[in-house]
């Protein structure tokens, strides 16, 4: 579960910076919907661990709310890009 986790929070990182290298908003929108759907993958992650008791509440719920701070920035440059 926790090599799962890293590598959805890396994937998150890096297809946010390999997006924003491409030329075309639509390359970049892309990579952004690849990055959204990893911070998804985080979400998921979290819930099933709170789920099994390996994370409290208060660990749940604290970074839940940082991811989906994040999806929600995510989303918002998704649309920019896709036009």
């Amino acid at each position: 579960m926790t090599s799962r986790l890293k590598r959805a929070a890396v994937s998150i990182v890096l297809n946010i910076a390999e997006g924003m290298s491409r030329r075309t908003e639509k390359d970049k929108a892309r990579f952004i919907n690849q990055a959204f759907s990893s911070a998804i993958e985080v979400i998921g992650i979290l819930v099933l661990s709170h789920d099994l008791t390996f994370i409290d509440e208060e660990t749940n719920v604290a970074h839940r709310e940082k991811t989906e701070m994040i999806t929600n920035k995510l989303n918002s440059l998704y649309n920019k890009f896709d036009k």
